[in-house]
């Protein structure tokens, strides 16, 4: 995967993000770009694997659970067909 951003890149990009772990961040960063380009990151465990890395890095990091609970019951209920 490409390179990650961490806190300080997102609040460079302008965005302010409810948590303070570079982890976290970075797993949002994959999560956000496996979601984009319909692409799972293997090294990451794909998608799911992502998600339950950036839930461990911060709990309660808000803008993730936003992302995962509707992004794990989308994959989990969707069939691609490409």
């Amino acid at each position: 995967m490409a390179h990650l951003r961490d806190c300080k890149a997102w609040q460079d990009a302008g965005l302010l993000l409810s948590t303070t772990s570079n982890e976290a961040c970075k797993m949002y960063d994959a999560a956000l770009t496996q979601y984009v380009t319909w692409k799972n990151d293997n090294s990451l465990g794909g998608l799911e694997g992502t998600f339950s890395k950036l839930q461990a890095a911060d709990p309660n990091f808000c803008s993730s659970q936003k992302l995962v609970t509707p992004g794990i019951k989308s994959c989990r209920t969707t069939q691609l067909t490409c």
